[in-house]
């Protein structure tokens, strides 16, 4: 009997130090990062000034950016990283000749760019135009028209499945998030299913008075900054649906939205608090805050992104000089990697790849990765429980 405590203890202590530890595997290699300026675009250096839409290639190599003013020069520049030029540009007409803003700027794996785009008049309708990121040459333009005030914030792309869509945020008078099956660029459709059974989702129902940018993974799950009838902005985690919100936090001033692994990178548009955070996806608790190197806190950051091993964004505006670039050092993500402890989050399977007539299917929302801190209870309370099972089993054996 003793003899078989013994070896009950072994396997209960065992599969404790089985148990993982850690969600946040990678938390370490974003902290003491800082923001350092790249190159500031001065008024006249580009097709206009205040860059609103911000992405970079994957690799680094070129910034995609929507750029304002003054109203009937607004572009969208395709800039060289490197050499700090801008190589091509791409500017929307709207039927009456009129300049549209391209507010909204994603990029696909497969050589194409999307603009999420505000009408001149900010009225009356939206645009989204599919571009070639090679030749800025537009493959697709499509007008959505919409009653009232309307303009439009964040554009995101995600690959789920075999399958590409389109989101993007229409804002003022109405406040939706749009999905279309981006597939085949040159016939996008409507994914039908989404939201409101519509094409797209009525975020008033979701307690939403104003969406800003968002960010959508491979699952379809989608993380959303947006003002609340509170008055207060929140970062939200939604349905692939897009019907329901799972889990949110309130953090004030958030903006910009984007994935990287586990990780959102996300902005403050605050002015005078110029800030990029790192948050953890499961948890949408902030890891990392990023500044400026030169404590300088000035305009605001509309978009962060990681690109070729390090965060860009942008400065738009800054201090009514123009746009400055701001990019931290090289990350070692891969040394980060290699050192990582496996996490436990699992691809949620409830969610369906969605096709052209059907949203991803959400029955449960997704269970959300223990955080560090929750991890270690479990192990301690695990440790407790196997200790007290030894204690007991040594009694009964006597």
């Amino acid at each position: 009997m003793k003899k078989l405590s013994v070896l009950l203890c072994a396997v209960l202590l065992i599969a404790m130090t089985a148990l993982p530890v850690s969600a946040g595997s990678m938390d370490s290699v974003w902290q003491g990062l800082a923001l350092e300026e790249h190159h500031l675009f001065a008024t006249g250096d580009l097709g206009a000034m205040h860059m609103r839409g911000f992405d970079v290639t994957e690799d680094g190599k070129y910034i995609l950016g929507g750029v304002l003013n003054p109203k009937g020069q607004s572009t969208l520049e395709k800039i060289d990283v490197e050499k700090n030029v801008n190589v091509a540009s791409y500017q929307h007409k709207e039927e009456d000749g009129l300049i549209s803003y391209v507010k909204g700027v994603a990029i696909d794996d497969r050589g194409y760019v999307y603009g999420g785009i505000a009408n001149n008049a900010n009225k009356g309708a939206v645009y989204f135009a599919i571009i070639e990121l090679e030749t800025m040459k537009e493959v697709h333009s499509e007008k959505i028209e919409i009653d009232g005030k309307v303009g439009v914030n964040g554009t995101y792309v995600s690959k789920i499945g075999d399958r590409y869509y389109l989101y993007f945020v229409v804002n003022y008078d109405t406040d939706r998030i749009y999905c279309y099956d981006v597939t085949d660029v040159n016939n996008p459709t409507l994914n039908t299913a989404f939201g409101d059974n519509k094409g797209y989702m009525d975020l008033t129902k979701l307690d939403i008075t104003e969406g800003n940018y968002l960010a959508v993974d491979d699952q379809g799950v989608i993380y959303l900054a947006a003002t609340k009838s509170d008055k207060k902005v929140y970062l939200m985690q939604l349905t692939a649906d897009g019907k329901t919100v799972t889990q949110s936090n309130q953090i004030d001033g958030m903006y910009g939205v984007d994935i990287y692994k586990d990780y959102l990178i996300c902005t403050n548009n605050t002015k005078g608090k110029t800030e990029v955070y790192v948050i953890d996806k499961a948890t949408l608790k902030i890891v990392s805050t990023i500044k400026d190197a030169s404590g300088e806190m000035n305009s605001y950051y509309p978009y962060a992104v990681v690109a070729g091993n390090r965060i860009y964004t942008v400065e738009a505006n800054y201090l009514s000089l123009g746009d400055r670039i701001m990019r931290t050092a090289e990350i070692n993500f891969a040394a980060a990697e290699t050192t990582a402890a496996p996490t436990t989050t699992a691809a949620p399977t409830t969610t369906a790849a969605p096709t052209t007539t059907a949203a991803p299917a959400v029955t449960t929302a997704p269970a959300a990765t223990p955080s560090t801190a929750d991890n270690g209870m479990i192990f301690a309370m695990a440790g407790l429980m196997a200790v007290a099972a030894c204690v007991f089993m040594k009694k009964r054996a006597r």
